[in-house]
């Protein structure tokens, strides 16, 4: 099992002015097809106008098929974006 942290992509939200609801997190290997199994530490979290937090990722590297891993961060009302 690998583990890696996401903190980038979280952090990336601090900016906003307004909370970011259910904010959803996916690792993603090859094509950009999400990697599973994962185990979060945290999911849908909500983070107020400034906050940010540290999710970490634990995931078995031959399930990236090669690929350099990224995250795909979604929220309720924030938009999709993607971080490697």
């Amino acid at each position: 099992m690998h583990e890696n942290r996401y903190n980038k992509a979280a952090s990336d939200l601090a900016w906003r002015r307004t909370p970011a609801f259910f904010v959803d997190a996916h690792v993603l290997g090859a094509s950009n097809a999400p990697v599973l199994p994962v185990r979060w530490n945290d999911n849908e979290v909500s983070l107020w106008p400034g906050e940010s937090t540290t999710l970490t990722a634990t995931y078995r590297t031959a399930d990236l098929n090669g690929a350099t891993p990224s995250v795909r961060v979604s929220g309720w009302n924030v938009a999709t974006g993607t971080a490697k």
